[in-house]
């Protein structure tokens, strides 16, 4: 069965002009992602969220470029984001560093797109499978394939997001993934 929330959130996107869309089956393509959602989901050990502290960089050796960790910073009712950790090929891709605030260093409309996907995986407080043409910074080249997972200390609201990002130039997307990846 579809979760609404990602329906409702892939509609937007559409609508929005983004070619990410958003699903909670799972179903990666990319070895290094499907990896990582085993490393997580050990790393729950019966708990509905890993905390950030339960992934440790050995566990996470076989795909630790690929991650990016916000931190999730909550003030009333605002939320910020804040990137405490960027493998070095992704600072290429997104350009950024550990320490920038998302809202600062992200132009619209990637802001506002960035921050709805983010807002979506607090909401599901789940792991999400999120695939697309890359737009940032013109750098439509590039796919996307990307696992999101809150984490939280158990009991806890989640205090940061792993994002575990896998991204090829299109000319080297086997032909049924980018059958099967929403056009631009």
């Amino acid at each position: 069965m579809a979760d609404k929330r990602i329906d409702a959130f892939n509609a937007w996107a559409e609508r929005d002009g983004w070619t990410t869309r958003a699903d909670g089956a799972l179903d990666f393509r990319s070895p290094k992602l499907r990896e990582a959602l085993a490393v997580w989901r050990t790393a729950c050990a019966g708990r509905a969220l890993a905390a950030r502290a339960d992934l440790t960089p050995r566990a996470m050796k076989g795909f630790l470029s690929n991650v990016v960790v916000w931190d999730v910073l909550c003030a009333g009712d605002a939320t910020r984001f804040r990137v405490r950790v960027m493998g070095t090929p992704l600072q290429r891709v997104w350009r950024g560093k550990a320490g920038d605030y998302i809202d600062e260093a992200v132009p619209e409309p990637f802001r506002n797109r960035w921050h709805r996907l983010a807002h979506l995986s607090l909401e599901l407080r789940a792991p999400l499978r999120c695939h697309g043409n890359v737009q940032f910074a013109n750098q439509t080249y590039y796919n996307s394939e990307t696992l999101q997972v809150p984490l939280a200390p158990e009991g806890e609201a989640p205090d940061s997001i792993l994002f575990v990002h896998v991204i090829e130039p299109k000319a080297f997307m086997p032909r049924a993934q980018a059958a099967s990846a929403p056009a631009s």
